[in-house]
């Protein structure tokens, strides 16, 4: 294996990915590369704070980030300067709860904040640090729309006019958690694409209880926000920020009329209803099949994957809206994972303390 610290040899980048072993190393390097038109320059470091090899990635003689490898991860360090100082803070709102807390607990000196990152996953933290790192790289958008083309997945496979047609007519918005940007009283809201932030679907009993039925990410596309362009869905959906969100709207005449004259955006429509769907048939299977306390633990494990973190900021009432069940019936279910080790509660929070316990608990 490599050896990081033998400053004889100096590595390839085929050496060190080989080292980390983790393919999200490769995605990030080419992501640098494509996004970010950064350059990797493998340089060895005798500072004893992080010693060896490493990969730095630089933009017309700047530093974007450097990278540091370890065994199935690796460390981007992302220097945060005072230039960059305003844009990072007035975006941090909308970052993953642990790159907050990073860029909390880091000491600035000489105005600046290193901030090491682990990276192993292309999880929220994952995108939060490419976030950063456009910031640090100056990135100039010609307009609001530049940026929307690289999260739309067929806007290369769209003629001109179909693209100018689009250009000309979304709207980007910011939406606060909480907001309800749409339910099944409003008018067509459009299809929202999100830039960043946590949206939650969710359909209303008579009784007034909710339950989750799917949720949406960075570069998801929500069909059910323009209801008027599914006459035939009987059942009215509210949509939701989750977290801090910005979104793109794109108006509903508009999506249909290219959708009409474009097979690779039908097909695309086709493949996000087909994947909705199956979200929906797998949430009745949950019901029909599983037992709540099984459906509780699922949902916990779920939820710190998406936070990335074990230590969860929920409420009672917040998981038993996503399950559609009581309040009461969650906190019971709750106290019985506490009393068996496999969690902790305080108050708004419920900290998994035995993970493998909980996994077991919710496959038996």
């Amino acid at each position: 294996m490599m050896d990081l610290l033998d400053h004889s040899y100096q590595p390839t980048l085929d050496e060190i990915s080989e080292y980390i072993g983790n393919p999200v190393f490769g995605k990030f390097c080419s992501e640098i590369g494509d996004k970010y038109k950064g350059k990797e320059k493998i340089e060895f470091s005798s500072c004893n704070w992080e010693r060896g090899w490493n990969v730095k990635f630089k933009k017309s003689g700047k530093s974007l980030c450097t990278v540091y490898p370890r065994e199935s991860y690796f460390t981007v360090l992302v220097v945060i300067g005072q230039k960059e100082k305003e844009a990072v803070e007035a975006m941090l709102p909308g970052l993953s709860p642990e790159l907050q807390n990073i860029y909390h607990q880091t000491k600035e000196g000489n105005g600046q904040k290193w901030l090491m990152i682990d990276l192993e996953d292309q999880d929220s933290i994952y995108r939060d640090t490419l976030r950063l790192i456009e910031v640090r790289g100056g990135r100039k958008k010609e307009n609001e729309h530049t940026e929307f083309t690289d999260y739309f997945p067929v806007w290369g496979q769209l003629t001109p006019a179909q693209q100018d047609k689009i250009s000309g007519s979304i709207v980007s918005r910011t939406m606060k958690k909480g907001t309800v940007i749409h339910n099944g009283s409003m008018d067509c809201a459009g299809l929202l694409l999100v830039q960043s932030g946590q949206l939650r679907a969710y359909i209303l009993s008579d009784e007034g209880r909710e339950i989750t039925i799917y949720r949406l990410f960075d570069r998801d596309l929500c069909l059910f926000s323009a209801s008027c362009m599914m006459r035939s869905i009987q059942f009215e959906i509210t949509i939701q920020a989750e977290k801090d969100s910005s979104l793109w709207i794109i108006p509903t005449e508009i999506y249909q009329q290219i959708m009409k004259e474009s097979a690779p955006l039908s097909n695309y429509t086709n493949e996000i209803m087909a994947s909705r769907f199956s979200e929906v048939m797998w949430l009745v299977e949950q019901i029909m099949w599983k037992s709540l306390d099984k459906r509780i633990s699922s949902f916990l494990l779920e939820e710190s994957a998406i936070e990335n973190s074990d230590r969860l900021k929920i409420t009672h009432e917040t998981i038993a809206g996503h399950l559609g069940t009581h309040r009461e019936v969650v906190t019971r279910m709750l106290h019985y994972f506490q009393n068996e080790g496999m969690i902790a509660l305080s108050r708004g929070t419920v900290e998994i303390i035995n993970r493998k316990k909980l996994e077991a608990f919710c496959k038996e």
